[in-house]
């Protein structure tokens, strides 16, 4: 072998292995990423699983609770309009009965930190009235158990506290699974009352009151919240001194945008003409709760367009 030749072999070996070994260490800032969300990935899956146990609120309230943990992948655009970055986070549910009713609120994106077992996830609840609020859920784990507090940005001292155990064959999860999610109907209640009118005429009405959660995550929502969105209907049920059956011609007026604040036991419910201003209501039913005994009653003021119908004090 020439020197020439000789040279060119030892250079050759000297490129490939240079070649070899920056390969070996060039990563991309891709790589890293991919890396580390895998790395928190792993620390989810660590904690991951179905948590049973009780929550109780500041008012008294308990139930069953089963928290479900998984991981989850977001993709979150950059800065740059053509790269998407995955990260790493927290899914689950929180599934509460009490009283014979189930509420379940779902969330994603939740933040979870290995170091310290601490975790918190919102979940955005509409309200009716168009207005946004949120649910916050969070908590610390350690040794398969979990305390943490469940609370409504609005009412945060409504709040709710918890302790839950993971993979515990409780009377908590069987109650739990043994039950649907639909939202459930929390209350229904009719009040009656003989309404006398100016004309001399006195009607037998109903004052009827339902809750009306348009999803799990409100009907959670009222766990916290005093202020419940109800519909109220009023029903003529006609002459107060009649023997005939009235219930097959009921004649009702219905309010959808009505709520019912617990705090001050005040019902408030209107209803506006069609393409009418929210300021311009025509109908409106302002009621005080009152305690008779171990029932409740509604004195109830109603007026169109300002004008006072009737005041009348409805019972069950």
């Amino acid at each position: 072998m020439t020197v020439n030749n000789t040279k060119k072999t030892v250079m050759s070996a000297v490129l490939i292995a240079v070649f070899a070994f920056g390969c070996g260490k060039d990563r991309t800032v891709e790589d890293y990423q991919h890396d580390r969300v895998a790395e928190l990935k792993a620390q989810i899956r660590a904690v991951a699983g179905a948590y049973t146990g009780k929550l109780v609120f500041a008012d008294g309230t308990t139930g069953d609770i089963e928290l479900q943990l998984a991981e989850d992948t977001q993709l979150n655009d950059s800065r740059s309009s053509i790269a998407v970055t995955p990260q790493a986070s927290l899914q689950g549910s929180v599934k509460f009965v009490s009283q014979g009713a189930l509420r379940v609120l779902s969330f994603h994106d939740g933040f979870f930190d290995a170091g310290s077992g601490d975790f918190k996830a919102e979940v955005s609840v509409k309200q009716r009235s168009g207005d946004v609020t949120t649910i916050e859920v969070s908590g610390t784990i350690s040794d398969d158990s979990v305390d943490g507090s469940l609370a409504a940005t609005t009412y945060e001292e409504a709040s709710g506290h918890f302790h839950a155990t993971r993979g515990a064959s409780t009377e908590s999860g069987s109650l739990i699974s043994g039950r649907g999610t639909a939202a459930p109907v929390v209350y229904t209640r009719k009040y009656h009352a003989d309404v006398p009118f100016s004309d001399g005429t006195t009607r037998s009405m109903a004052l009827v009151v339902t809750n009306a959660n348009s999803s799990s995550e409100q009907a959670f929502y009222d766990t916290f919240s005093p202020l419940k969105w109800v519909d109220v209907q009023l029903q003529d049920l006609g002459d107060a001194g009649s023997a005939s059956d009235s219930s097959q011609n009921v004649q009702s007026i219905p309010f959808s945008d009505a709520t019912w604040d617990q705090r001050n036991g005040q019902l408030y419910a209107r209803l506006s003409q069609s393409g009418g201003s929210p300021d311009s209501v025509s109908l409106a039913l302002r009621c005080q709760e009152q305690t008779r005994g171990t029932t409740t009653a509604w004195n109830c003021s109603y007026y169109s367009y300002a004008s006072l119908v009737f005041q009348v004090l409805f019972t069950e």
